[in-house]
């Protein structure tokens, strides 16, 4: 956002009229629209990577480890597979 600077110049929009207003609000609004969804899109994306990373993390500390361990290993699983869908 911050090199589009260069290219517009509030000096040079005349908002004096309705179509122009509303061009210029459906060019900003296009503009956030795609830094919200891409900023989302991301964190969506480092959420289930942690998911993911923690449940196979569990999974490998659950080998050779005691039965209360293996519970509770198994149940962080389930509860990642099942209920945080």
């Amino acid at each position: 956002m911050f090199g589009l600077r260069e290219y517009f110049e509030s000096e040079q929009l005349s908002l004096k009229t309705l179509p122009k207003n509303l061009i210029v609000l459906c060019f900003v609004l296009v503009l956030t629209l795609i830094t919200q969804s891409s900023s989302a899109g991301i964190a969506s994306i480092l959420v289930i990577g942690m998911d993911i990373g923690t449940t196979f993390s569990t999974l490998l500390a659950t080998t050779g480890a005691s039965i209360s361990a293996k519970r509770t290993g198994y149940s962080h699983v389930i509860y990642n597979l099942l209920i945080r869908r």
